[in-house]
C-alpha cells in the first residue's frame, strides 16, 4: 500500500443531503483502487450504515459519484 496523501481536505456542502466530510487519509491500493478515509467536517459521529448504504460523492461542477 502507498499512502499519497495524509492532509486534511474539507468538501463543500450543498444544501439537502449532503454531510459536510473531511478526506484525512487516501491511499493507492492498486493502480485502479483508491482507499478514501472520511470522518465529519464538524468534528460529530458520522451516521451507522446499513446494508446497502452507499456514499455519493461530489466531485464538484455538478458531478457526482455514487459508491
Amino acid at each position: 500500500m502507498e499512502v499519497i496523501e495524509s492532509s486534511h481536505i474539507e468538501a463543500d456542502a450543498e444544501t439537502g443531503d449532503w454531510l459536510p466530510v473531511t478526506v484525512c487519509e487516501s491511499v493507492k491500493l492498486t493502480p485502479d483502487t483508491l482507499l478514501l478515509r472520511l470522518r465529519s467536517a464538524t468534528g460529530a459521529p458520522l451516521p451507522l450504515y446499513e446494508p446497502g448504504a452507499h456514499v455519493a460523492v461530489n466531485c464538484g461542477e455538478g458531478v457526482d459519484r455514487h459508491y
